[in-house]
């Protein structure tokens, strides 16, 4: 763990940014670069879909001061492009062909918004959130907009409708699926947050799938392939989902499938580089889009690129959404297929609800609907797989 070596990270969210800090609080001897694309230091991006409606100064949400580099050790290059990475030489290369050598590389490029056919004319009235850049595009142009149509029902979906509806606008969600945030809640949670979109003046269009985005005078078009019908809006929000960029990987011949290939020590396919958060895909296929996976994959790829060899376990991490004053929480749900593996155990009080899944007699998942104040509690008593007992006594 002494070995002077320059250690080179690319990219500066959540996974790229841990790496950083586990790196400074090692007492790393040799030097740290960290290499961001976006103009503006390290922020936590999931704070930005939730508060754009009242606007956000461009240092918000930043992660670290500014004196934190410089005390840290850790040189931040913002702006700046990797165009690729020599893997015989060990080095990257700049845009403007100009390179780095390094002897350890983590990567951790994240991951970017799925794109959907959108015809060149209706380009600039489609928008995404994935990062402060795109939220300040589309909050811009929702100040000039009354119908929005925003495409998507997960998390950031859901996020983006209240953001727009907080600054006054008509907002349609469309989705394939035939509930709302249906990767993360039940039956019952899903319907709970139907309603109160809707009460919202929301409206919800499920089971449907986008065509081509067209361009129609001063609105965008889009084709509802179920209902056969073409719907026109001021503007449309993508919120469809995540995929690794992995561009520099493969360019660099490093094994990619979905994602960045790497072992349970976070190496990929070259033993000098590493990958962490949204773009590593785990041995089994699994690839993470979640903050805390990222921080903690980030603090592991940290520590073994200054030569330790500290394994990556995955640890289930809670889905949270708080909308419109309520708050939904879910964490480790089983999948359709596996819940007749499971004790399902449901409770009701008020406007608060839980339901419990138990597997083997220790508690495996939960979702909790307007319990925010305890939600780190309910985060390790799935950790920790309390018994039944424990967890009623507890909580109800």
């Amino acid at each position: 763990m002494g070995e002077h070596r320059d250690i080179v990270i690319v990219g500066g969210s959540a996974a790229g940014m841990a790496a950083a800090q586990a790196i400074a609080e090692g007492g790393h001897p040799g030097s740290t670069l960290l290499i961001t694309a976006e103009q503006r230091s390290p922020y936590k991006r999931t704070k930005v879909c939730k508060s754009f409606a009242a606007g956000f100064a461009p240092d918000a949400f930043a992660l670290q001061e500014p004196d934190w580099y410089v005390q840290a050790g850790v040189e931040l290059l913002t702006g700046v492009e990797v165009s690729s990475v020599d893997l015989v030489g060990q080095a990257i290369v700049f845009a403007d062909g100009s390179s780095r050598r390094y002897d350890q590389l983590i990567l951790a490029t994240g991951a970017r918004p799925r794109q959907l056919p959108v015809e060149p004319a209706a380009r600039d009235r489609v928008f995404f959130a994935n990062d402060k850049a795109q939220v300040e595009a589309l909050r811009t142009a929702a100040q000039r907009s009354d119908r929005v149509l925003v495409i998507g029902m997960g998390v950031l979906g859901t996020e983006v409708a209240e953001q727009l509806w907080r600054m006054g606008k008509r907002v349609t969600m469309v989705g394939e699926t035939r509930q709302v945030m249906a990767e993360h809640l039940n039956e019952v949670a899903c319907g709970r947050l139907a309603d109160l979109l809707a009460e919202h003046g929301i409206e919800l269009l499920f089971g449907e799938t986008v065509g081509p985005i067209d361009r129609v005078g001063d609105q965008v078009a889009v084709v509802l392939q179920g209902a056969g019908e073409q719907l026109q809006f001021d503007m449309a929000v993508c919120c469809v989902g995540l995929e690794p960029r992995i561009r520099l990987a493969r360019q660099a011949g490093l094994t990619c499938r979905q994602g960045v290939v790497v072992d349970v020590q976070l190496r990929t396919s070259h033993p000098q580089v590493l990958a962490a958060g949204d773009v590593a895909e785990h041995p089994g296929g699994r690839v993470t889009h979640l903050w805390r996976h990222a921080l903690h994959q980030g603090k592991v790829a940290g520590i073994n690129a200054m030569g330790g060899s500290e394994p990556y376990e995955f640890v289930p991490f809670r889905v949270k959404c708080k909308l419109f004053e309520q708050y939904f929480f879910a964490l480790h749900r089983p999948s359709p297929d596996e819940l007749s593996q499971v004790e399902v155990v449901e409770h009701r009080h008020g406007d608060r609800y839980l339901c419990s899944y138990y597997r083997e007699g220790g508690l495996s998942g939960l979702i909790m609907v307007n319990d925010e104040a305890r939600q780190r509690d309910y985060n390790r008593a799935v950790v920790e797989g309390w018994d039944r007992a424990r967890f009623e006594s507890t909580f109800l």
